[in-house]
């Protein structure tokens, strides 16, 4: 592997390393890693690698990737011609959700439908009754997430006032009105980092921020990419980088927890904290990233489906010449995964995506802060107690419409009399005036 910047490919040689040393574990046999790179492709490299790969004289069993969903696509649609069951470490798109479509594709890291249920249990938290979604068009990602959103949300019975999509680099100062105009304060966010831009923009022309508002967004992007430098705006953008700033403040947004909490020692002996100094001294890039756990943990539940699977019957020869009853053996065996992982409780639901935890963080003056973390498996929300007091400005998040509150005005007893004698003193007055001149009418 000539580019592992972000150490995807050191974590899964690690966990094969440390698999390869178990006797529990797939005894007398060894697990190899063959990789092939491709490159962060949108389709073309995986494809390639996936039939260099098929047409080895040793045979892959089971795949490990690929993590972007535009190169997991046509590789999750061709590995059923090969009765290939795969996982991926990484993609998050709804998508592969279709038991037709992918029936052998799993998903190691909570997919956005794991974010959209943190983000409906952030809203609940806080009472709130009624949201606007405000989307990026996009048929891969962010599109079918608002689908399982709102879902969602009409299953907490939480009114949807709004639903407005937009095109990342368009203009979408109707859209805001709109939304504006019915008074909407808890804008939920589906959106690239591109899109955020675009968005906050707007919402700063727009006066749409502050105490008042609440925005909720997609968190897979970091906060150094949508307050890019004014150089880097000029000319795509009407708003400068203090202004983005000063609109994006105290926006929440959720994503994948990416290595574990707390310091508990996980099935492959190892904390959270020995994972990351491993893997520091294993790779140097600048770019290595915390999140490489998810293709650790990948590997570990690869080598426990297949120790279960030829515990249950499945022969070495027969695991290599697959049909439809032993991809349904191994498949048994991936439902029935649950171990403490580098990321977490790792299993997985009936719609073959991870059951995991999903982290929840706050943009504070362009600096991202953890506030909580969202348990997908228990559908539990945990603010940090560190930071309950300090997500609302004055510890006061804001409503979720304009409150009108109707008073009724009582009038003391003492003016109500006054107001009566003169009243009376006025009447007196009107009556004497019209008898004097109907009495003396011909005097002139």
């Amino acid at each position: 592997m000539t580019d592992d910047r972000y150490g995807h490919y050191n974590a899964m040689k690690m966990a094969i390393n440390l698999i390869n040393n178990r006797t529990d574990i797939l005894d007398n046999y060894t697990l190899v890693l063959d990789a092939e790179d491709t490159h962060w492709d949108g389709g073309a490299y995986t494809t390639t690698a996936l039939f260099k790969l098929m047409n080895k004289k040793e045979k892959p069993v089971m795949l490990l990737g690929p993590s972007s969903t535009k190169g997991l696509e046509p590789v999750a649609e061709a590995a059923p011609l090969w009765e290939l069951v795969q996982v991926s470490y990484s993609s998050g798109s709804p998508k592969f959700e279709s038991q037709l479509t992918y029936p052998y594709t799993y998903r190691a890291a909570p997919s956005s439908t794991s974010y959209s249920k943190a983000k409906v249990a952030f809203i609940k938290h806080f009472g709130w009754k009624r949201v606007a979604i405000l989307h990026e068009y996009d048929p891969e990602f962010f599109s079918p997430t608002v689908d399982k959103l709102k879902i969602e949300l009409e299953k907490s019975n939480i009114s949807i006032i709004a639903v407005e999509g937009f095109e990342k680099r368009g203009d979408l100062s109707f859209q805001m009105d709109k939304i504006k105009s019915l008074d909407a304060r808890i804008i939920i966010g589906e959106f690239s980092y591109l899109g955020a831009r675009n968005v906050f923009c707007e919402a700063f022309k727009k006066k749409m921020f502050g105490s008042n508002y609440a925005w909720v967004i997609f968190g897979e992007m970091r906060s150094s990419q949508i307050f890019a430098e004014d150089s880097k705006l000029k000319g795509s953008l009407e708003c400068t980088r203090k202004e983005l700033k000063e609109a994006a403040d105290r926006y929440i947004s959720t994503m994948k927890l990416d290595i574990r909490q707390d310091n508990q020692k996980t099935l492959s002996g190892m904390t959270a904290e020995n994972f990351w100094s491993e893997m520091v001294g294993l790779n140097s890039h600048p770019r290595l990233r915390k999140d490489s756990a998810y293709a650790f943990d990948v590997a570990w539940v690869i080598a426990l489906t297949l120790n279960a699977t030829m515990a249950d019957g499945l022969t070495y020869e027969r695991l290599h010449k697959r049909a439809y009853d032993e991809v349904q053996l191994i498949k048994k065996w991936i439902k029935k995964t649950n171990f403490q992982g580098i990321t977490g409780p790792v299993r997985f639901d009936k719609n073959r995506e991870r059951i995991g935890t999903v982290l929840v963080k706050q943009n504070r003056g362009g600096i991202e802060t953890r506030i909580g973390q969202h348990f997908t498996f228990s559908d539990e929300l945990n603010i940090f107690p560190s930071q309950r007091d300090n997500i609302w400005l004055d510890n006061k998040p804001p409503r979720d419409r304009t409150v009108e509150n109707l008073e009724f005005m009582m009038i003391p007893l003492p003016l109500i009399i006054i107001m009566w004698l003169m009243a009376a003193v006025g009447i007196i007055c009107s009556a004497s005036f019209l008898y004097f001149n109907v009495s003396n009418g011909k005097n002139r």
